[in-house]
């Protein structure tokens, strides 16, 4: 992932949390305050209910908060945006995908 995307996602991360405290932001998640510190630090990446979760705390759709990492217009094509990342984004991204699937699928079997 490109260096720039890491530092945009720490920025985010620290505007999210705000004036919490990485504990409670990290009760918030529901993940350990080192994994907050790992986000924060760019050391780790959240997974993508819990990129969801940053998305609706700043008030968007997952989609705009990824068009804000890559610094695009939120207008831009999900298409062109995909096109634009290279492999190694391109497989995360489908890793953060298909664990969204299995996830809606494990909570549908629950029901």
């Amino acid at each position: 992932m490109d260096e720039s995307v890491f530092q945009r996602l720490t920025e985010i991360v620290r505007e999210v949390r705000g004036d919490r405290s990485q504990r409670d932001l990290a009760d918030l998640f529901a993940v350990s305050q080192s994994t907050i510190h790992g986000w924060e630090t760019g050391k780790s990446l959240p997974d993508l209910r819990n990129l969801e979760k940053i998305a609706r705390l700043r008030g968007q759709l997952t989609e705009q908060l990824v068009a804000d990492l890559y610094g695009r217009n939120t207008q831009a094509s999900i298409q062109q945006q995909i096109e634009s990342m290279n492999n190694r984004e391109r497989a995360w991204l489908l890793m953060l995908i298909a664990q969204s699937f299995i996830e809606v699928e494990a909570e549908i079997s629950v029901e």
